[in-house]
């Protein structure tokens, strides 16, 4: 009676060395997947898009303040045209009006036609403003570029999250990978049991209880491993969504993540490495300009105008173009309380962000306790899974000497190996955990090991 599950467990146990089922494709590592997220996530996607909208606000905010110009042209058809003659100069010529052999002189002047309305009238106007002191915009320009780098940092933050998702995503496929070798190792164990059990009911030794025991006992091996590999199909699916990429991949153990250094320094040190964190004390600071720039709208403002037209109605100056420049304050002094509303709706805007920034840093500091306790119980959970497993083959290897010398049930060596079956399972589950412990003290301390 050989049984082949224990020796291959052994092996795995023995040499450190995780049991993965052959490659049926490409294999996609940690770092690759990681890479294949940064470019073809489409949640990283958007988020990249809405970063470069927001990258646009100090652009908007600054509209407001450098020189606007713009210019027009229009063209009239009128009913009728208008012009009227202007006498001209102090020396006028005089005529002869008179009738009948009378004479009648008249001082005729010479005169100018003066064209107010034209038939069709054209005109072209060019006119631009600057704002000289706005006190104001200049608090709103202050805003922007504050909002603009909380965008930034917030994205950071989501990218961390995804590709901690996605690394998460990676390990527990590698571990479904891992199951299926440990389940089809069963399976090989359970059809050699299934024939040698066959063979001792056909000399008589064993009942057909025992036979069916046997084949009931190597059903369930194969059903188990079908489970195991459609869970996988699944894990691998979900990955690819994550990366924008069909699962035809094969994913493979990671190397062991390095625990950070100074782990006592983590907790205080998060909130200044985190990027929500400082995203939030970003946001403050442009809550606080946004109040300021209410503030300031008290103020008048300065600004200069100029404008320059040309029409082909010339009117009394004789001339096609005119243009003007001039200088002009605005003081608004009553606007029935909006400025009012505003500037308390800041100040409640900033008491909500100073809110919010003092929570991500309670939260921050929180998240690395709970990571360091998470990785410590993780550690000592792989700790016992591996003991447990040496115990279960050592137990499996008495229990295999005992049966084949007689002594021991059919019954005791099936719970051996379902023993040291479930060992194997929850060493692979205790040794992913403890990596994805790594993972999330990183993430949770503000350290930027994601990137691949």
């Amino acid at each position: 009676m050989t049984a082949l599950l224990l020796l291959v467990l052994a092996q795995g146990a023995a040499d450190q060395t995780p049991l993965l089922a052959s490659s049926t494709g490409p294999v996609l590592t940690l770092a690759e997947a990681r890479r294949r997220a940064l470019e073809g996530n489409p949640d990283l996607k958007m988020l990249q898009a809405r970063l470069d909208q927001s990258h646009e606000l100090s652009h908007k905010a600054w509209s407001g303040y450098l020189p606007q110009v713009t210019a027009g042209a229009s063209w009239q058809r009128n009913n009728v045209g208008s012009t009227l003659a202007f006498p001209y100069g102090s020396q006028y010529p005089v005529r002869d009006i008179g009738t009948g052999g009378s004479s009648q002189l008249v001082a005729e002047p010479p005169t100018v036609d003066v064209v107010f309305q034209q038939r069709d009238a054209l005109g072209a106007t060019v006119k631009g403003t600057q704002a000289i002191i706005a006190p104001s915009l200049w608090a709103s320009i202050d805003a922007a570029y504050m909002t603009e780098r909380a965008a930034e940092l917030n994205t950071e933050n989501s990218r961390r999250e995804i590709l901690l998702s996605v690394a998460q995503q990676y390990l527990g496929a590698v571990g479904l990978k891992e199951a299926i070798a440990v389940r089809e190792a069963q399976l090989r164990t359970e059809q050699q049991r299934e024939r040698d059990t066959q063979v001792r009911f056909d000399a008589g030794t064993v009942n057909k209880i025992t036979l069916l025991r046997a084949q009931i006992d190597r059903t369930q091996a194969e059903q188990d491993l079908r489970r195991a590999r459609y869970a996988y199909a699944s894990a691998k699916s979900a990955l690819a969504a994550l990366l924008d990429r069909a699962p035809d991949f094969e994913v493979e153990t990671p190397p062991e993540p390095i625990v950070p250094s100074n782990l006592g320094l983590l907790e205080e040190e998060a909130p200044g490495r985190r990027p929500d964190v400082l995203g939030a004390l970003r946001s403050v600071d442009a809550a606080r300009a946004g109040e300021t720039s209410y503030v300031l709208s008290y103020l008048p403002t300065i600004g200069f105008t100029g404008q320059y037209t040309y029409g082909n109605t010339t009117g009394f100056t004789g001339r096609h173009d005119s243009w003007f420049f001039s200088f002009g304050a605005s003081w608004t002094l009553l606007d029935g309380g909006l400025r009012e509303a505003n500037l308390r709706e800041a100040s409640a805007k900033k008491r909500e962000a100073e809110a919010a920034a003092r929570g991500a840093q309670i939260r921050a500091r929180d998240e690395v306790r709970r990571a360091l306790n998470d990785l410590e119980s993780a550690q000592a959970n792989r700790t016992k899974a591996e003991e447990q497993l040496r115990l279960a083959r050592e137990n499996g290897a008495l229990v295999r000497t005992n049966f084949e010398a007689g002594v021991a049930t059919y019954l005791e060596q099936s719970d051996a190996i379902t023993a040291v079956l479930n060992a194997a399972l929850q060493l692979i589950n205790e040794r992913l955990n403890a990596q994805l412990a790594v993972l999330r003290l990183e993430r949770a301390a503000g350290l930027d090991s994601s990137s691949p």
